[in-house]
């Protein structure tokens, strides 16, 4: 596993960490009528002209790319392949991520909770991760679960000691 960033709800939805309250909403907004099953712009949106995709402009860059990219990746065959589960996850994810950042407490709190979280992530086979945080290995969790699909993962890693670091951090170079 390497150490990098985990998305965050701000990544999630699109958005900045200083964006207003307004600008959060309107990224949900946008992105649930991507994503969610009952609303699929994709499907009201989709045209096929010489073998490129179009979407409606009303979808920033940004987003349209990610939204041509994941739906390519998780486009199955038969009826759905993988893109129900797929949907559901995103879905969930947007849900999550405006149920937080749109309760001022709940997005104060977030804001601390990512600054302090020190995070391990690994690329799935399913194009989804693998994540587990300091706090989970220092209360014994090693077994992870990817977060699109069933396949699980065994954390293998040495514990550093807290003095030696500390030692070598102190020594003159």
């Amino acid at each position: 596993m390497t150490d990098q960033e985990v998305e965050t709800y701000y990544d999630i939805l699109g958005v900045l960490p200083t964006a207003s309250a307004n600008e959060i909403k309107k990224a949900y907004q946008k992105l649930i009528l991507i994503w969610h099953p009952d609303k699929e712009k994709w499907h009201q949106n989709k045209q096929i002209s010489n073998g490129s995709l179009e979407i409606d402009d009303t979808v920033d860059e940004g987003l349209r790319e990610n939204f041509i990219d994941e739906r390519e990746t998780n486009d199955g065959g038969g009826d759905g392949g993988g893109r129900d589960v797929s949907t559901a996850y995103k879905v969930q994810q947007i849900s999550d991520a405006w149920k937080t950042l749109r309760n001022p407490v709940a997005r104060k709190a977030y804001d601390v909770q990512i600054k302090e979280t020190f995070t391990y992530t690994l690329e799935c086979r399913c194009s989804s991760h693998y994540i587990i945080t300091e706090e989970d290995l220092e209360n014994g969790i090693d077994i992870v679960a990817c977060g699109g699909c069933s396949l699980r993962v065994r954390v293998l890693y040495d514990v550093a000691d807290d003095d030696n670091e500390e030692e070598e951090e102190n020594v003159p170079r």
